[in-house]
């Protein structure tokens, strides 16, 4: 069985290999306790107030299908840092609704101790986004496309195109992630929308791109965040 997503990036980190929080499994190391943070669609700031590490998994929205045409929107991508953070860190969020038929999906973006990730939303064009500053970066997928380790692309009827697939870290667990992180914010809620030959498109799910139709494109999936805080004490 493999490295936990947060070992990974954190083993190559020098004088925080020693710190290896999580196991695919699930288990947390002794000398750690933790706790989730999610959002969608939203903004805010606020201090954890704890030592430890911040496993940031963010993703953008998707993008609208097209009104009418032969693209579903792009799907958002998955980023993935792990950031040590003290009790006087800061971070800040944002998180895009997704986008209306033909519109780029929105951004979602955290800002720690002035460090800067962004999680692309997808396009109305039909590219998925790509995850920007991260450790890791899932792209998500492009029209009729399954996103990178997330959702699967929606259907295609006729000439119209399903929506890309939201990025995602479904082979990955966390403590309390219910045997996947992905259940936090893809599996099957990041799936493209449909499209659909004779009407409007169907809608995509969380970070996944709506689908095209030959009146309207359905909508994207909203963006998301969650983030699991460990603390050494």
């Amino acid at each position: 069985m493999g490295k936990s997503i947060a070992a990974k990036a954190i083993a190559s980190r020098v004088g925080l290999a020693q710190r290896r929080i999580a196991t695919r499994t699930g288990l947390v190391r002794t000398g750690f306790a933790g706790f989730w943070f999610h959002v969608a669609a939203g903004s805010g700031s606020f201090q954890p107030d704890i030592t430890g590490i911040a496993h940031v998994f963010a993703t953008g929205a998707g993008a609208g299908g097209g009104p009418p045409g032969i693209k579903g929107g792009g799907g958002g991508a998955a980023g993935y840092v792990a950031v040590p953070i003290s009790k006087l860190s800061t971070i800040t969020y944002s998180v895009s609704s997704g986008g209306a038929a033909g519109a780029d999906g929105g951004d979602t973006t955290v800002i720690i101790d002035g460090c800067t990730y962004i999680a692309k939303g997808g396009a109305a064009a039909g590219a998925g986004g790509q995850a920007l500053g991260f450790d890791i970066n899932h792209p998500g997928g492009d029209s009729a496309s399954a996103g990178t380790d997330g959702g699967s692309a929606g259907s295609i009827a006729g000439s119209q195109q399903g929506g890309g697939g939201a990025g995602g870290f479904v082979d990955y667990s966390m403590p309390g992630s219910n045997g996947g992180i992905g259940n936090h914010f893809t599996s099957a809620a990041g799936n493209g929308g449909a499209g659909n030959n004779a009407g409007a498109g169907s809608n995509g799910g969380n970070g996944a791109g709506g689908g095209a139709g030959t009146t309207t494109g359905g909508n994207g999936g909203v963006g998301y965040l969650a983030i699991y805080f460990t603390q050494n004490f």
